[in-house]
């Protein structure tokens, strides 16, 4: 893999000391943004939250040129990819190696050192059966691991490394999040909802040249309501402004606010796109399955126990197959950017 990568040491102090208004407000907005459980947590005010200073500078002023979305729809080179640890991530990676022509892949991944970051990527990678010689060739050659943290403001790093971060980049695939369906909103807003605030300031930090990177937000389904009552369809242009009430799960809620604050920077004149996934099945390819996912152990529950939820009961589940799921969005990302920039699209 490539080097280059800073210290988690580093990360934390260099952070807090060169940008302490950012800091406080994060440190502020994780605490004080919801209560508890039992809480009801105001999502669209969550949303409003949005740095005002998180705006495209070129486009302040003149609006969202022309010029400037078509820049941001060429096939990006070099490539930041949040999650990548995780599962759908770790296809999103090898996909992206195997089948584009990225020199480039850069990867936040919590670590002590950019050894154990590597070693984190490598293992991801093996769990899932995706590591080969050709595989370890490549991201040798094009895997560049920085040791960072979704929940800490300018995610993890010193400012000076994370304004040189932003200078490297063409385009930025966020697919990180910390998923937990009992968590309420309060133990995930950091990494979450804060965190995709600190991706989208990435996308409009300039280095030595002014460049906007797009942004590809990975959703999720769960931004809907479901159960008794909610419609049976839902389409990539429903309004989800008055339905968030009806989410009741701490990872959703977190979810509908991160989709909003992309909505407002998408509106400020920022390219991007939000791509929402819904439940991942295995690899078509491997078998491979999320080890931790809900249906994975509903479904080994049912096996084990020799019994399964009554038919008549109705009981239904979207599954898509991790495989496809990461190449339409690389295909959305990187192959084909023109074609999702500006647009909600369900995967």
């Amino acid at each position: 893999m490539r080097g280059a990568a800073p210290s988690q040491n580093g990360a934390g102090n260099g952070a807090q000391n060169g940008h302490a208004t950012i800091s406080s407000g994060f440190k502020n907005g994780a605490e004080n943004g919801s209560g508890n459980g039992a809480d009801v947590v105001d999502l669209p005010a969550e949303a409003a939250k949005l740095d005002p200073s998180i705006y495209p500078a070129p486009t302040r002023k003149a609006g969202y040129s022309r010029f400037r979305v078509s820049a941001a729809a060429i096939t990006p080179a070099r490539v930041l990819l949040t999650g990548v640890t995780g599962f759908l991530g770790a296809h999103i990676l090898h996909h992206m190696l195997m089948e584009t022509q990225v020199v480039a892949v850069y990867c936040i991944v919590r670590a002590r050192d950019a050894e154990h970051a590597a070693q984190r990527i490598e293992a991801a990678l093996r769990a899932l059966g995706l590591w080969s010689a050709d595989v370890a060739g490549h991201v040798a050659e094009c895997v560049v691991p920085i040791v960072g943290d979704l929940a800490r403001p300018l995610l993890g790093l010193p400012l000076r490394d994370f304004q040189a971060l932003a200078g490297e980049l063409d385009a930025i695939i966020h697919a990180g999040a910390k998923v937990n369906l009992v968590r309420p909103y309060q133990s995930l807003k950091a990494a979450n909802v804060l965190g995709t605030q600190e991706v989208l300031r990435l996308a409009v930090t300039n280095g030595f040249a002014t460049r906007v990177k797009p942004v590809h937000y990975v959703s999720t389904n769960g931004v809907f309501p479901f159960g008794a009552g909610a419609p049976a369809r839902r389409r990539e242009g429903d309004d989800l402004s008055e339905i968030w009430p009806q989410l009741t799960d701490g990872y959703a809620q977190t979810k509908w606010v991160a989709e909003a604050m992309c909505a407002e920077a998408r509106r400020r004149g920022l390219p991007l796109s939000i791509l929402r996934c819904g439940n991942m099945a295995p690899s078509s390819a491997t078998g491979a399955w999320n080890g931790a996912d809900f249906m994975y152990l509903a479904l080994r529950a049912c096996a084990q126990l020799g019994c399964a939820p009554d038919a008549a009961a109705g009981w239904k589940v979207d599954m898509t197959p991790v495989d496809y799921a990461a190449r339409a969005i690389v295909h959305c990302a990187v192959t084909d950017p023109s074609k999702a920039l500006g647009r909600v699209l369900h995967v």
